[in-house]
Protein backbone atom coordinates (compact mmCIF):
# COMPACT_ATOMS: atom_id res chain seq x y z
CA UNK A 1 0.00 0.00 0.00
CA UNK A 2 1.43 3.50 -0.95
CA UNK A 3 -0.38 6.50 0.90
CA UNK A 4 0.38 9.77 2.16
CA UNK A 5 -1.11 12.13 4.33
CA UNK A 6 -4.36 13.81 3.48
CA UNK A 7 -4.95 16.95 5.54
CA UNK A 8 -7.24 19.23 3.08
CA UNK A 9 -7.42 22.17 5.50
CA UNK A 10 -8.85 20.10 8.25
CA UNK A 11 -7.68 18.17 11.35
CA UNK A 12 -7.91 14.41 11.25
CA UNK A 13 -7.76 14.25 7.32
CA UNK A 14 -6.34 10.93 7.13
CA UNK A 15 -4.25 9.17 4.99
CA UNK A 16 -5.19 8.84 1.27
CA UNK A 17 -4.41 5.49 -0.01
CA UNK A 18 -2.62 6.12 -4.06
CA UNK A 19 -2.41 2.33 -4.39
CA UNK A 20 -2.63 -1.29 -3.25
CA UNK A 21 -0.65 -4.10 -4.21
CA UNK A 22 -1.58 -7.05 -5.65
CA UNK A 23 -1.74 -10.00 -2.71
CA UNK A 24 -1.07 -7.45 0.30
CA UNK A 25 -2.93 -7.31 3.46
CA UNK A 26 -4.11 -4.06 2.44
CA UNK A 27 -6.11 -5.44 -0.60
CA UNK A 28 -7.14 -8.14 1.99
CA UNK A 29 -9.01 -6.08 3.85
CA UNK A 30 -10.47 -4.24 0.58
CA UNK A 31 -8.37 -0.67 0.86
CA UNK A 32 -8.53 0.70 -3.10
CA UNK A 33 -6.70 3.30 -4.44
CA UNK A 34 -8.81 6.72 -3.55
CA UNK A 35 -9.88 5.82 -0.23
CA UNK A 36 -8.49 7.65 3.07
CA UNK A 37 -7.81 5.80 5.90
CA UNK A 38 -8.88 7.86 9.46
CA UNK A 39 -7.74 4.99 11.69
CA UNK A 40 -6.50 2.01 12.39
CA UNK A 41 -7.25 -0.28 15.73
CA UNK A 42 -8.54 3.25 17.05
CA UNK A 43 -5.27 5.10 16.63
CA UNK A 44 -4.98 7.64 13.62
CA UNK A 45 -1.79 7.53 12.26
CA UNK A 46 -0.30 10.78 10.40
CA UNK A 47 3.03 8.57 8.76
CA UNK A 48 1.73 6.39 5.92
CA UNK A 49 4.80 3.91 6.84
CA UNK A 50 3.25 3.53 10.32
CA UNK A 51 -0.03 2.68 8.90
CA UNK A 52 1.22 0.50 6.44
CA UNK A 53 3.46 -1.96 8.64
CA UNK A 54 0.57 -1.88 11.49
CA UNK A 55 -1.38 -3.58 8.41
CA UNK A 56 1.42 -5.42 6.98
CA UNK A 57 2.07 -7.59 10.57
CA UNK A 58 -1.15 -7.94 11.89
CA UNK A 59 -1.22 -11.66 10.58
CA UNK A 60 -3.71 -13.68 12.55
CA UNK A 61 -5.05 -10.30 14.48
CA UNK A 62 -8.30 -8.60 14.26
CA UNK A 63 -8.04 -5.77 12.25
CA UNK A 64 -10.08 -2.70 12.88
CA UNK A 65 -10.48 0.49 10.01
CA UNK A 66 -12.52 3.17 9.70
CA UNK A 67 -12.36 4.34 5.81
CA UNK A 68 -14.09 6.95 3.98
CA UNK A 69 -14.97 6.03 0.40
CA UNK A 70 -16.86 7.71 -2.47
CA UNK A 71 -17.94 10.24 0.05
CA UNK A 72 -19.39 7.52 2.59
CA UNK A 73 -17.48 6.44 5.74
CA UNK A 74 -16.87 3.08 6.70
CA UNK A 75 -15.75 0.74 9.93
CA UNK A 76 -14.28 -2.08 8.58
CA UNK A 77 -12.96 -5.48 10.54
CA UNK A 78 -11.28 -8.70 9.27
CA UNK A 79 -8.59 -11.44 10.51
CA UNK A 80 -5.82 -11.21 8.41
CA UNK A 81 -4.51 -14.62 8.26
CA UNK A 82 -2.30 -16.38 5.06
CA UNK A 83 -2.54 -18.71 2.20
CA UNK A 84 0.27 -20.50 0.80
CA UNK A 85 -0.03 -20.98 -3.01
CA UNK A 86 2.40 -22.93 -4.99
CA UNK A 87 2.71 -22.08 -9.15
CA UNK A 88 5.18 -23.54 -11.13
CA UNK A 89 6.85 -24.97 -8.09
CA UNK A 90 7.02 -21.49 -6.15
CA UNK A 91 5.55 -21.07 -3.12
CA UNK A 92 3.95 -17.68 -2.50
CA UNK A 93 2.24 -16.44 1.08
CA UNK A 94 -0.56 -14.63 0.29
CA UNK A 95 -2.94 -12.61 3.01
CA UNK A 96 -6.40 -12.96 2.91
CA UNK A 97 -9.00 -11.67 5.21
CA UNK A 98 -11.64 -13.55 7.22
CA UNK A 99 -14.68 -12.85 8.56
CA UNK A 100 -14.00 -9.57 6.38
CA UNK A 101 -16.89 -6.55 7.61
CA UNK A 102 -17.60 -3.91 6.30
CA UNK A 103 -20.27 -1.33 7.75
CA UNK A 104 -21.67 2.50 6.92
CA UNK A 105 -20.99 4.94 9.98
CA UNK A 106 -21.17 8.60 10.38
CA UNK A 107 -18.42 10.87 9.69
CA UNK A 108 -15.82 10.20 12.07
CA UNK A 109 -14.14 13.98 12.23
CA UNK A 110 -17.73 15.06 13.79
CA UNK A 111 -18.73 15.08 16.98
Amino acid sequence: MEARREDRGQPGGGLYVHEVFANSPAEAVGLKAGMVIFSIDGVRYDDPVQAREKILFQSGATLALVIQENGQFFQVTAQLTTDTLVVAGVKTVVPKAKDLKKVPIADPRKK
